[in-house]
């Protein structure tokens, strides 16, 4: 997902009010300030967790906005 894509769920997500949002498997490596603005969002999943492996996978964030 490219980075205009990303910005435009995320306003898809403000707008609607959103309380999740899955962005596992992106292989995002940052995530933009515009995720502050998601103020009814719950639950931001960024990776998958792996029982076999008994690990996080898919998740290369790098980098929290504060």
């Amino acid at each position: 997902m490219d980075k205009q894509e990303l910005l435009k769920i995320i306003e898809k997500a403000r707008v609607e009010e959103w309380e999740e949002l899955d962005l596992a498997g992106n292989e995002l490596t940052e995530l933009p300030p515009e995720i502050g603005s998601l103020v009814k969002l719950k639950r931001l999943i960024l990776g998958k967790w792996d029982s076999k492996k008994v690990e996080l996978i898919g998740n290369n964030i790098s980098f929290l906005p504060k």
